[in-house]
């Protein structure tokens, strides 16, 4: 089982991706105008403490990047994905892009397919 470091990363890595994303939208508005989302059920929390502890530290941020960005994901996190696992990634998913209502979130999902399907067809080096 991870421990509360991993989750504890995990919930980090959310936050300080929040900032990097949002900085730039926020600084046209008032701090009052983001509504903050409900909290996470507890089931919901138990499986992402799961997923971060299988997620490299570079690779969240490549997701990030990649999913509300231009940014893309490089071979060790493709490979790292494998890991992850496909239900962790959509969960990933699902829990950062209610924090992204500046993107048209049709395009985020088929961002995210594309990559998945991408990853899916990296295989190691021998």
């Amino acid at each position: 089982m991870a421990g509360f470091g991993s989750y504890s990363y995990l919930i980090a890595f959310f936050l300080l991706s929040e900032i990097v994303i949002l900085s730039p939208v926020l600084a046209g508005h008032n701090l009052e105008q983001v509504v903050p989302l409900p909290p996470l059920p507890a089931s919901t929390h138990n499986f992402l403490e799961q997923c971060a502890a299988k997620l490299q530290t570079g690779c969240a941020d490549q997701l990030v990047a990649s999913l509300f960005g231009a940014g893309t994901v490089s071979l060790a996190c493709c490979l790292n994905l494998a890991t992850f696992g496909r239900p962790c990634y959509d969960e990933f998913l699902v829990v950062t892009l209610p924090y992204h209502k500046e993107v048209d979130a049709a395009k985020v999902i088929a961002k995210s397919e594309k990559v998945w399907n991408d990853c899916a067809t990296v295989k190691p080096s021998a």
